[in-house]
């Protein structure tokens, strides 16, 4: 959760900060292109996030690879202790993870361009990503080790 929401918030704080830091959005907003560059700034966005949360789920994968291999898929998600979902089998459990990952991802790259566009500075929207994303993932953290 850690390495994925700092991916999203350094490669996604100046999505549309760095255009009003340089003023560039005023040329934006009055050529005709400005849908095409909002539709491929979304686009980007999308990709981003979701090679963010597959990158972030990668490891995940690995080690129950590494553990089961791929035998070990297809048994019980009960036999596998350190599923919290122990139902179905263990592919089921990790495209529910998987699932959930992305969602999130997608989620919180939303949240980082709602705050870089009305911040209208990178520095700003990634310190307001960071106390809204990390802390909390902070906490759950904090929670755990206790």
């Amino acid at each position: 959760g850690l390495t994925l929401m700092i991916m999203l918030i350094l490669g996604l704080s100046g999505m549309e900060a760095s255009e009003q830091e340089s003023n560039m959005n005023q040329l934006i907003n009055t050529t005709i292109g400005r849908k095409k560059s909002q539709n491929s700034k979304s686009i980007s966005l999308l990709i981003y996030a979701i090679l963010s949360a597959v990158i972030a789920f990668l490891p995940y994968l690995m080690s129950v690879h590494h553990i089961y291999g791929f035998s070990g898929f297809s048994s019980p998600a009960n036999a596998v202790p350190q599923l919290l979902i122990p139902v179905g089998t263990v592919a089921l459990v990790l495209a529910i993870y998987a699932f959930s990952i992305v969602c999130i991802s997608l989620i919180s790259a939303l949240w980082i361009r709602f705050l870089s566009r009305k911040t209208g500075r990178t520095v700003t929207a990634a310190m307001l990503s960071a106390a809204t994303l990390l802390l909390p993932l902070a906490a759950l953290w904090l929670m755990q080790v206790l």
